[in-house]
């Protein structure tokens, strides 16, 4: 898929282009969503399956992570926007669900609320 041109408006700050492929664009889509209408979640559940969510924007250690359906879940190390957080406890081996899909494979323990990343997940695609 070709990268598409996104334009908006963050408040207080001057129009800007970025170029981001299609799955990006739809993320970069919903946060803008969910800031119009109001919302103060910083993570979004794609899909009720998932073990994980996504950062809608940088989260810092310690700071409470909010969506519905979620309570008591705090970031245990800083997360990037648009990276993975924890909602629960997956032991190593056990599958990464996010879109209600198997996106990977655990390679160590991760703890709720820790950043989930290459670090300690593997593509089980690309599996060894």
């Amino acid at each position: 898929m070709e990268p598409q041109e996104f334009h908006h408006r963050e408040p207080g700050e001057n129009y800007y282009i970025k170029t981001l492929c299609p799955p990006c664009l739809d993320f970069a889509n919903i946060k803008w969503r969910l800031r119009r209408k109001g919302m103060t979640n910083n993570i979004l559940i794609v899909h009720p399956r998932d073990n994980v969510a996504v950062a809608l924007r940088p989260l810092t250690a310690g700071e409470k992570a909010t969506a519905k359906g979620i309570e008591g879940l705090t970031a245990l190390q800083e997360i990037p926007a648009s990276h993975k957080i924890a909602l629960k406890d997956i032991p190593a081996g056990e599958e990464i669900i996010k879109y209600g899909e198997v996106v990977a494979v655990c390679t160590r323990d991760i703890k709720k609320g820790q950043w989930v990343h290459t670090h300690n997940l593997e593509s089980k695609r690309w599996r060894k």
